[in-house]
């Protein structure tokens, strides 16, 4: 029961964090069963804008995914990796030019957060009195520290656009898979080496695809174009060193090394086009939404 308290509450609080429509009580029988299944999920739309575009004039109109898997194998922590599959996300995103668009959104991401079937109150006293890992016995410490070091990551069926201007751009990709590996890039089951903790993790991207088409009034596109990047696979290799001022001299604190078998973009004039009118109309959004939060708010009349 140790293990399980202390990584309950890790898989609760990410769940809570970005899930609108959770069922609390039903995850948390998942969780203690070692296979978590949660389907046709609502994002925080809100959160998403936080998490993934801080800064930017932009904002989620629509975050879905259909499953949501994860497995966790509790009786071979030690030599097994966490796995997470996720299938069919769909992310829609557009310029922030009408802030009351953007604030019924927040609204109605907030009313979502908290669904009648989540006893919240109870749940968050229950996490507030689990164990916290740095308070336990220093090997199960450690065995948890290697069992999130090595969960793997497999994502399929990814559609995000965003809806811009007179312009729409998307990327499609079919697989996505996220795992440790050792000194030669192979999978494997690591624990970090040496006095700065140097992490091996190897993310692959199969049918990639980049499209920029122009587009309707409704956000929908007029025509498409041919894509800029179509069915490409791309490697990533990246070492982290978790304590970086323990990195051997001349040691990068994060290297990313990219591999494809072959990588063609095609852009043509009416790409070249589109591009410019997304830019300035993000710059343009970005223009608007500086000015409003600078404006202050009128003063009554007297």
């Amino acid at each position: 029961m140790v293990l399980e308290s202390l990584i309950e509450p890790l898989i609760l609080n990410s769940a809570k964090k970005y899930i609108a429509n959770l069922d609390i009580s039903a995850l948390r029988l998942s969780i203690f069963g070692g296979d978590v299944v949660l389907q046709n999920l609502e994002l925080k739309l809100e959160v998403l804008r936080q998490e993934f575009a801080a800064g930017l004039p932009i904002h989620f109109r629509r975050g879905f995914v259909r499953e949501l898997r994860i497995r966790i194998p509790w009786l071979r922590l030690a030599s097994e990796p966490i796995q997470i599959v996720v299938d069919a996300v769909e992310l829609v995103a557009s310029l922030a030019e009408d802030d009351d668009d953007a604030d019924d959104d927040a609204d109605a991401d907030g009313d979502a957060a908290e669904p009648a079937t989540s006893p919240a109150p109870q749940t968050a006293a229950k996490a507030s009195d689990s164990p916290d890992p740095q308070a336990g016995d220093s090997w199960m410490q450690s065995l948890v520290l290697k069992a999130l070091f090595n969960a793997g990551l497999t994502v399929t069926n990814v559609v995000i656009k965003l809806e811009a201007a007179q312009a729409v751009a998307s990327v499609s990709l079919r697989r996505l898979e996220l795992a440790s590996a050792g000194a030669a890039w192979e999978p494997a089951f690591i624990e970090p080496e040496g006095p700065s903790a140097l992490l091996r993790k190897r993310l692959r991207v199969a049918e990639l695809t980049v499209c920029l088409d122009p587009s309707e009034a409704d956000g929908r596109a007029a025509r498409f174009l041919q894509p800029l990047v179509r069915r490409a696979s791309v490697e990533a290799r990246v070492e982290s060193h978790l304590h970086p001022s323990e990195r051997p001299d001349g040691a990068a604190t994060l290297l990313v090394d990219l591999h494809s078998d072959g990588l063609t973009l095609a852009l043509a004039d009416e790409h070249l086009a589109l591009l410019s009118q997304l830019v300035a109309a993000l710059a343009d959004s970005a223009t608007a939404a500086d000015g409003a939060v600078d404006t202050p708010p009128a003063s009554p009349a007297a």
